[in-house]
């Protein structure tokens, strides 16, 4: 039998801003934007690891952003296209 233990042994600190834009100008189209900016640092961490301190987080981006349009062919058939980056 065996035990798996998952556990973070850093501590750190994130702030951000996100955001949602949807616009649609008739009953057939629709658009649509995101974004997101964030801020994050290791705070305090064990004296073995201890260089991640003021470093980023290695899997939260800086930021983020994506967006498209919808266009409704009719009650059952919509075409969309978006792109994220």
């Amino acid at each position: 039998s065996f035990t798996y233990l998952t556990e973070s042994v850093a501590r750190g600190e994130s702030t951000g801003l996100e955001s949602s834009l949807n616009w649609a100008p008739d009953s057939q189209w629709s658009f649509f934007a995101n974004g997101m900016i964030m801020e994050s640092n290791y705070t305090a961490a064990p004296q073995e690891i201890s260089s991640l301190i003021g470093r980023s987080y290695s899997n939260a981006p800086n930021w983020q952003f994506s967006g498209g349009a919808v266009y409704q062919v009719n009650d059952y058939l919509f075409l969309q296209s978006d792109m994220s980056r």
